[in-house]
């Protein structure tokens, strides 16, 4: 059962941030800057300078109802921390990790010891949290932030609604992980090597708030493509697997009560030892770059799971692979910056 334990979060002293992106991590301009260090020793002298130099306020620890507008999108939820008891985790999860990526984030959280982007769990309950947002958004939000024509407010949450949403927790069986699979397994990790209980940020929303996409997968190399392309048929859109190599679009009939991924995974590309040295990029559906497309012998491409497919396998206890799945929001890094513990 979810234990949530409000975090003293930092907020930007600024209300209209500029955005930046490097290597991939998009965020406020303020906050990038500290990571484009050449070690963590480094990252981390940098983001306490942050509060030295007032560009990060903290607050009192406390839960928020967090309201995010994205491309004219809204998503709404709760914004604290939860407890990861014993260094185990109350939170199911649907995806395999790379464990080099968590290691990597693993090795900042070791030496920065804070946390600058929320998991995006997720809930079975939307009316509880229609209840639970009219008690609360009854005045205009306590903090506003704009980001890249991105709207982000922040109520901070009234002791007897906290209270329902700490009770409300503790009669879940399990939040479900919709999106940030490494930076759990790092904090967990993080947990185990100081003996110390952590605190993951989290953004907890209802299931029916999230949007579902899927991702490209780009293979340089054609090595591995002679089992996937000897089952490949003429394109059919009604099918959901599909690649396009220099012949062509193609697609594939995954089995009756087969899961596409885990098809397209292990019985098309060959599974984890098959693919252990095999350089694949990702691209978010829709934002592959066209001049990018002759630089692979092919990409694959699949019809994106809904948010109750992602449940079911978490419940399960199912793993797909990493990159199964893309999942809207997408929130800034280094927006919001807190503690890995309570205290």
């Amino acid at each position: 059962m979810p234990q949530l334990a409000p975090l003293a979060l930092a907020f930007p002293q600024q209300t209209e941030l500029t955005v930046s992106t490097f290597k991939n991590v998009r965020g406020p301009v303020v906050f990038l800057e500290c990571l484009k260090h050449e070690n963590w020793s480094e990252v981390k002298h940098a983001v306490d300078h942050l509060f030295v130099n007032e560009h990060y306020s903290p607050q009192e620890a406390q839960h928020y109802w967090y309201r995010v507008t994205q491309n004219n999108l809204v998503f709404e939820g709760i914004l604290t921390g939860v407890a990861l008891e014993n260094n185990s985790t109350p939170i199911s999860t649907h995806e395999n990790v790379l464990n080099e990526r968590v290691q990597l984030f693993s090795d900042y959280l070791n030496e920065v010891n804070r946390q600058a982007e929320p998991l995006l769990l997720v809930h079975e309950s939307p009316e509880f949290s229609t209840q639970i947002k009219e008690q609360i958004c009854t005045k205009p939000p306590d903090f506003s932030f704009t980001i890249a024509q991105e709207k982000h407010e922040l109520w901070g949450v009234p002791p007897a609604q906290a209270k329902a949403l700490e009770t409300f927790a503790l009669n879940t069986p399990q939040f479900h992980l919709a999106d940030g699979h490494h930076r759990l397994a790092s904090t967990l990790d993080w947990g185990k090597k100081q003996q110390e209980q952590a605190v993951v940020l989290s953004f907890i929303l209802a299931h029916d708030q999230l949007t579902t996409d899927s991702f490209l997968w780009a293979l340089k190399e054609d090595a591995l493509l002679k089992n996937a392309l000897a089952k490949q048929l003429d394109y059919d859109p009604d099918l959901p697997l599909w690649v396009q190599t220099k012949k062509g679009i193609h697609s594939f009939a995954v089995p009756e009560n087969e899961n596409t991924l885990l098809y397209f995974y292990h019985e098309l590309l060959g599974g984890t030892k098959a693919l252990k040295n095999t350089k694949i990029d990702y691209f978010p559906q829709g934002k592959m770059p066209l001049h990018l497309r002759t630089n692979y012998a092919a990409i694959f491409g699949y019809t994106s799971l809904k948010i109750e497919e992602i449940i079911a396998l978490a419940k399960q206890q199912l793993k797909l692979p990493p990159k199964s799945t893309y999942i809207l929001p997408k929130l800034p890094t280094g927006l919001f910056i807190a503690p890995l513990t309570e205290n």
